[in-house]
């Protein structure tokens, strides 16, 4: 199955995460549709930019593209549906994971993103870490948590912060035990931009703190009028 197969059912997977999100969210279901397809090609887009950033050439992928840029056509979605922002990032958040997920696949067929060297068998063959499976099944992981989050209500209009923080951490650790090449101030661009996922995510949650306040106020006021 090549690269655009694996897009395509990507693309399927994460109408399904977000339909399932919108329980909670309640926003149109043809939005909810086109936002996925959307997503889908901002992220790709996003990949291919953040690569030409961390390598200076065309051709390469960099997930931390769809991460930081597909966000921002999102908002510009969001604006054109007239639905709010914050919404529509909500369900995003889960749905990028499911997408990481499917691509960490193709990158352990196509034997790139390899893990470090961990041992060697008795046949003399080279045992690496697993990270691109070890790396889909916490994207998975992820995704539940994330969903579980939208869910309770609690975080609502936050979710995509809470997604910044949580990929920016797992993949730093995930990181150490690939094969990188130095980027910037010794790190590798994997680790670099988790730190800089897990920091925006962060400051974001600083600066939309009373979003959660006034979404616990909106859901009481909801349950005294029923």
């Amino acid at each position: 199955m090549d690269l655009k197969m694996f897009l395509l059912l990507g693309t399927f997977l994460m109408m399904a995460v977000m339909l399932c999100a919108d329980r909670w969210v309640h926003l149109p279901v043809r939005i909810v549709l086109a936002a996925s397809v959307i997503l889908t090609l901002a992220g790709v887009a996003g990949a291919k930019l953040m690569a030409r950033i961390e390598m200076g050439v065309w051709g390469g992928t960099s997930f931390f593209g769809a991460v930081f840029f597909a966000p921002v056509l999102m908002m510009c979605v969001a604006f054109l549906f007239r639905v709010r922002v914050p919404d529509l990032l909500d369900l995003c958040a889960p749905s990028e994971c499911v997408m990481l997920a499917l691509l960490k696949v193709n990158c352990y067929l196509n034997g790139c993103c390899f893990g470090k060297v961990i041992g060697i068998s008795r046949e003399g063959e080279i045992i690496r870490f697993p990270s691109q499976i070890v790396e889909s099944v916490t994207g998975l992981v992820l995704m539940a948590v994330l969903l579980m989050m939208i869910r309770q209500g609690r975080w609502r209009g936050r979710i995509y912060c809470w997604y910044l923080v949580l990929y920016g951490m797992v993949r730093f650790a995930l990181n150490l035990m690939r094969e990188t090449e130095p980027f910037l101030f010794g790190m590798s661009a994997g680790n670099f931009w988790s730190l800089v996922s897990a920091a925006a995510g962060g400051l974001l949650l600083v600066l939309l703190r009373d979003t959660g306040k006034s979404n616990v106020c909106n859901k009481e006021k909801g349950e005294l009028v029923r």
